[in-house]
């Protein structure tokens, strides 16, 4: 298991491109702020509390859509990813 904590700044994202990536399941839970977990079919807005489990194998991406807050998100990643 690997666990990360990231710091978003606001409007931060990694690419506007959808990936997939090895391991059997990634989970996100959201400290403060808001993310958005983009899927090919929906996108999935989450707040401070809230958590989504999903197959890194699906194609995803992530931004924090606010303005003026970051978004501190825990990443949760099986099994780990070095």
């Amino acid at each position: 298991m690997q666990v990360l904590e990231t710091h978003i700044a606001p409007q931060g994202a990694p690419d506007t491109e959808q990936w997939p990536h090895g391991g059997d399941v990634d989970i996100v839970y959201v400290l403060s702020g808001e993310l958005e977990i983009r899927f090919a079919d929906n996108t999935v807005t989450l707040g401070a509390g809230d958590a989504l489990t999903f197959s890194p194998a699906e194609p995803h991406s992530w931004r924090n859509p606010s303005r003026s807050d970051d978004a501190v998100v825990i990443w949760v990643m099986l099994p780990a990813k070095f």
